[in-house]
């Protein structure tokens, strides 16, 4: 029997296939390295990368039968800026969220050095 697939993984998987390549070439296009949209809110951040993280693990366990998702980052940036807009380029993001130990409060700590990396 398969597993019914939450609508917050459905949205990250359907927003992750394609969307960093198009978003990526965008970007490389115009040479932008800027924010396009205002920097999000610390709350809503944290609440995005929490979301992110439920369905990343929906993602590993239905779709990778339980295999961890090397490129987990790629899924979080994807599902943060569908969700809150492309307040930076997802490579960046990606890279930002590489950086965050996993140590601890994870979803909080993401969010502050996120925060405090973005151009002002």
């Amino acid at each position: 029997m398969e597993t019914p697939l939450s609508e917050d993984y459905r949205r990250a998987r359907s927003k992750f296939t394609g969307k960093i390549d198009k978003v990526t070439e965008r970007y490389d296009k115009t040479g932008a390295n800027e924010r396009i949209n205002q920097p999000p809110e610390i709350s809503e951040l944290v609440a995005a990368l929490n979301t992110a993280g439920s369905a990343h693990h929906e993602y590993e366990e239905t779709a990778l039968n339980g295999v961890f998702d090397e490129h987990w980052p790629m899924f979080y940036a994807a599902f943060v800026l569908g969700r809150m807009g492309e307040f930076t380029i997802p490579g960046t993001l990606t890279s930002w969220l590489k950086e965050v130990s996993t140590d601890g409060d994870w979803a909080n700590a993401a969010a502050q050095h996120v925060i405090n990396r973005l151009p002002e």
